[in-house]
C-alpha cells in the first residue's frame, strides 16, 4: 500500500551563508548569536544582494518541505501545497521538490517573491537566521490545491498557516476530517501558538496527531494533551513524550547525538513518524522509525538540505 500525505506548507529557501566583517547588518547578527532576529522585505534583500555566491550554499526550507523529503524518501507519496513568487527562487523550489519525489502544487504570485531565510553561520558553528516569508506569507484560500487534496489518506499542515490565514486552516482541517482524511498539525513558533490558541483548541477534536516542542505544548497549554487523539512533543535532549488517550509515554533520548541542528532532525523524526504511523498507527514502532531519520540527518547533509 503507497501511503499519500498532502501537505499545506511554507514556501522558502534557505541560504547558509558565513559570517563577515564589514558585511551589511554586522552587528545586529553578531548580538544575536544563537537566535534569529526579524528584518524588513528591504533588509532581505540588502542581505540577497551582498551575498558572496561561491561561499553560500542554498537549498529548500520551510519545515513542512524538510518532512516532506523524508516521508518521500522513505517511499510515501507527497504533495505540497504552497505559494512562490514568479522567480528563480519559486522555480529552484518546484525544482527541488520534483528531485526529492514530491509532487508541487505550487501558486505563483506575479507581484511578489518567493520566501527566503538566510542562515548566517560563525566559526564556531554557532548559527543567526534572517528569514521573510514574502509570497508564502499571504496565503489565501486559493492557494490551496482542494481537488488534489481528497487524493491523500492524511493532510499536514505547518503552524505558519494560522498566521497567514487561520481561516483556510480550519476549513482545510474540517473538509479534510470530513472526506475521511486524518490530520496532522505542526505546532510553529511559541508566539504563534499563544495568539492562535482558540484555534487551535477548536481544530483538536479533528485533529489526529499534533506535533510540538515543550515550549509551543506549553505556550498551548498542558490541558490540550489530553484534548488531541495523539500529541508528540519533541523535548531535544530529553527525548519523546507521546500522550495517547490521557496516557504518557517516555521513550528515550535521541536528538543527543544530533545537537548541531536540532530543527532539522525534529522534522526528520516526523517525516519518518508520520511514515510508520500511518500504515497501521502503532505508536513505538512510528517513534522508532523516526528515531532513526532524526539520527540519520548529519551535519554535512543539514547544510545540503538534508
Amino acid at each position: 500500500m503507497v501511503l499519500r500525505l498532502f501537505c499545506l506548507g511554507s514556501a522558502v529557501v534557505d541560504f547558509l551563508a558565513p559570517v563577515r566583517d564589514g558585511q551589511p547588518f554586522f552587528s545586529e547578527i553578531m548580538k544575536n548569536t544563537g537566535g534569529s532576529f526579524k528584518v524588513s522585505l528591504e533588509d532581505i534583500a540588502q542581505m540577497e544582494l551582498w551575498l558572496d555566491k561561491s561561499d553560500v550554499r542554498s537549498f529548500i526550507g520551510g519545515n513542512a518541505a524538510n518532512v516532506l523529503r523524508v516521508f518521500s524518501k522513505l517511499g510515501g507519496e507527497a504533495d505540497f501545497s504552497g505559494r512562490v513568487g514568479q522567480d528563480t527562487l519559486g522555480a529552484y523550489f518546484e525544482a527541488e521538490l520534483k528531485k526529492s519525489g514530491i509532487t508541487p502544487c505550487l501558486k505563483v504570485a506575479e507581484d511578489e517573491r518567493t520566501g527566503c531565510c538566510i542562515i548566517w553561520l560563525r566559526d564556531n558553528n554557532e548559527k543567526i537566521f534572517c528569514a521573510h516569508h514574502r509570497a508564502s506569507k499571504r496565503l489565501k484560500e486559493a492557494v490551496v490545491a482542494w481537488r488534489q487534496m481528497p487524493l491523500s489518506d492524511w493532510l499536514l499542515i505547518e503552524g505558519y498557516w494560522l498566521e497567514s490565514r487561520f481561516m483556510v486552516v480550519s476549513k482545510a482541517v474540517k473538509a479534510a476530517y470530513a472526506m475521511g482524511m486524518k490530520v496532522a498539525l505542526m505546532l510553529s513558533c511559541p508566539q504563534i501558538v499563544g495568539t492562535y490558541k482558540p484555534v487551535i483548541y477548536s481544530l483538536l477534536p479533528f485533529i489526529s496527531v499534533l506535533f510540538g516542542t515543550e515550549r509551543e505544548f506549553a505556550s498551548l497549554g498542558r490541558n490540550s494533551l489530553q484534548k488531541v487523539k495523539l500529541a508528540v512533543l519533541m523535548k531535544g535532549e530529553k527525548g519523546i513524550e507521546v500522550w495517547r488517550r490521557g496516557k504518557s509515554f517516555q521513550f528515550p533520548v535521541f536528538f543527543s547525538e544530533n545537537k548541531l541542528c536540532v530543527a532539522n532532525a525534529a522534522n526528520a523524526f516526523i517525516g519518518g513518524f508520520l511514515y510508520e504511523y500511518m500504515k497501521d498507527g502503532n505508536m513505538v514502532r512510528a517513534v522508532s522509525t523516526g528515531e532513526k531519520c532524526a539520527l540519520s540527518v548529519r551535519p554535512e547533509v543539514i547544510y545540503n538540505g538534508g
